[in-house]
């Protein structure tokens, strides 16, 4: 069993850790991992003294780390070495030190006792990945402990690496969370769902907090999206008419029955006989819209049985025409002012609601 470290001990690191090496510190306490107190407790030697404690190296409180530039192993940069030791000039160089001695040391291929699969020997039968699993089975308590430790004294830290990371890393974050939406999407449905009904006061209290915030994010987003927010409003507000008037088991115009009224006429407004076009721009008299033959206003859910923002009910027509109708009562009525006999599909469409109609 590990001995826990009484107060004199912590007291005899805390006096002497200036003056002596983490060797000298273990021999006297009969301890083994003297660093490992000293970064818990939060003791740092300065860079004066950091290069004091080297073992065979050892000068004194006096020495400094060598002054004259090197040659570095790998790259043949100069650089100026913090450490009598150091040959290496960066990290990259050290990456590459590291391939280097595995293509000079290559492992034996075996097969895994626990996976089955040919790869390279680690220890004890096992692979590098087997191998790096049991021994987290093995001291998994040990390696949790530590890090909450880390996380309960070093919490601004952790902070600002988070920020930095999804800062410079903001596409790679976009990717994952599109990926494990697409996997876990009724999971996360079911939680949401959940959190309002135990919360159902949050979306208020968040929108009175931060209604600015809100409305900068509503503007831009509709710039950068404008065919699908205005299919989205367009939706929205016939299915809003339909159920102010009663019809409440009813969805708005959706992608099928578009494409269905589109094809019934190929684009053509059954009005004028002009060719209407979807990407244009809102107040453009050419843009495509779905007219009601007859208007939402004028329907009623106990009479008309039919779907409102149906095929039944519905006819392309562009722009100019769909605003100048609004005048008349009926679509009739917009006829006779025009002196014009009604199309064929209008009365086909006609006689199909009078069919489910209760009179």
């Amino acid at each position: 069993m590990k001995k826990e470290w009484s107060k004199k001990e912590v007291k005899f690191l805390k006096d002497n850790y200036l003056f002596l090496g983490n060797k000298e510190l273990a021999k006297i306490l009969n301890r083994n991992r003297v660093d490992y107190k000293l970064y818990m407790l939060g003791l740092k030697r300065p860079k004066e003294l950091s290069y004091s404690f080297i073992g065979k190296g050892h000068k004194g409180k006096n020495y400094h780390p060598p002054k004259k530039n090197r040659m570095c192993i790998i790259c043949g940069e100069e650089f100026k070495p913090t450490c009598p030791v150091q040959k290496i000039c960066s990290i990259l160089c050290r990456k590459e030190k590291r391939k280097i001695y595995r293509k000079q040391n290559i492992l034996p291929i075996i097969k895994c006792k626990s996976c089955g699969l040919e790869k390279e020997h680690q220890a004890k039968g096992l692979c590098n990945n087997c191998y790096l699993k049991q021994d987290y089975q093995k001291n998994k308590n040990k390696r949790l402990k530590q890090q909450k430790e880390y996380r309960e004294r070093y919490p601004n830290k952790i902070r600002k690496q988070k920020k930095e990371y999804q800062r410079k890393n903001k596409g790679i974050i976009k990717k994952y969370q599109k990926k494990n939406y697409q996997k876990n999407r009724n999971k996360i449905l079911k939680g949401v769902k959940e959190y309002r009904k135990n919360n159902p006061n949050y979306m208020k209290e968040y929108r009175k907090n931060n209604h600015e915030k809100i409305k900068v994010t509503d503007k831009k987003y509709r710039k950068n999206n404008h065919e699908k927010v205005r299919y989205w409003d367009r939706k929205h507000s016939s299915k809003r008419r339909v159920i102010i008037n009663g019809f409440t088991n009813n969805k708005g115009i959706t992608e099928t029955t578009q494409k269905k009224v589109w094809n019934e006429t190929k684009g053509h407004c059954i009005h004028c006989g002009k060719l209407t076009n979807p990407s244009l721009y809102n107040s453009h008299r050419y843009k495509t819209n779905y007219d009601h033959i007859i208007t939402v206003s004028n329907l009623n859910p106990k009479i008309h049985l039919f779907n409102p923002n149906g095929i039944i009910n519905l006819v392309l027509s562009c722009r100019e025409c769909n605003c100048y109708k609004r005048k008349a009562k009926s679509i009739e009525e917009w006829y006779k002012e025009l002196n014009k006999p009604i199309p064929y599909l209008i009365l086909d469409k006609l006689e199909k609601q009078k069919e489910q109609t209760k009179f």
